[in-house]
């Protein structure tokens, strides 16, 4: 039996409903979000609440702080970005922080490298840290690099290992626990993590075919 125009054109219509119905479902996934606040060092800041967890996806400015109990909130939709306000007990307010929550439960370390108060870090034009290289096994004239990461915070600076002095120099991290890399154009030759105490700092490493060790000269720790 031939069906009429009438009950085709219900069907497309239909069709189109459950699609749209279907993307729509999609654009409202929603998450539970489990924050965690670090120092730099990687120590945990307790007794802290959310105080703000503002939208700014597609024109959506929703404020949902409301929705956080402590450093966990549900119903948070998917998306890129959101500005995370911090309170903690006895400590003040940390942030802005921006987080983008695109899995059902997503979990987001925090990291701040310092208590609120503490001024700007100004410590002179002399380096940080300098890291002086002693045995490294690659050929005199190959250009080798140093690439510290900041493990608890989005701190990076490289610098390349001088021919004459054997060492490079930073100058724009702030204290904080760190990844060490040192590296060729296209090898990775080793890295250690570090704690960087403050300015100042100074470690030698000693490189051997096996790897390399951290030797603490001024205001380092090496980390085991």
């Amino acid at each position: 039996m031939k069906a009429s125009p009438r009950c085709v054109a219900a069907f497309m219509l239909a069709s189109v409903a459950l699609i749209a119905g279907s993307t729509s479902g999609q654009a409202k996934q929603s998450a539970t979000v489990t924050l965690s606040l670090f120092t730099s060092f990687g120590e945990p800041i307790a007794a802290c609440h959310v105080e703000g967890f503002l939208s700014f996806n597609e024109g959506d400015r929703t404020e949902y702080g409301s929705r956080f109990h402590g450093l966990t909130g549900t119903g948070i939709p998917f998306g890129k970005t959101y500005r995370a306000i911090l309170r903690c007990r006895g400590e003040g307010v940390f942030g802005p922080f921006w987080v983008s929550v695109q899995r059902t439960h997503a979990f987001v370390v925090l990291g701040v490298w310092s208590r609120p108060g503490h001024g700007d870090y100004y410590t002179g034009a002399e380096p940080r840290l300098t890291v002086y290289v002693v045995g490294s096994p690659v050929p005199k004239n190959q250009q080798q690099w140093i690439k510290i990461v900041g493990e608890y915070s989005d701190e990076q600076e490289v610098d390349e290992v001088s021919f004459d002095s054997h060492s490079a120099r930073f100058y724009n991290f702030f204290p904080g626990r760190f990844l060490l890399l040192l590296v060729t154009a296209d090898k990775l030759l080793c890295d250690k993590q570090v704690d960087l105490l403050g300015p100042g700092a100074r470690l030698q490493l000693l490189v051997s075919p096996n790897g390399c060790t951290v030797k603490a000269l001024a205001a380092v720790k090496a980390v085991e």
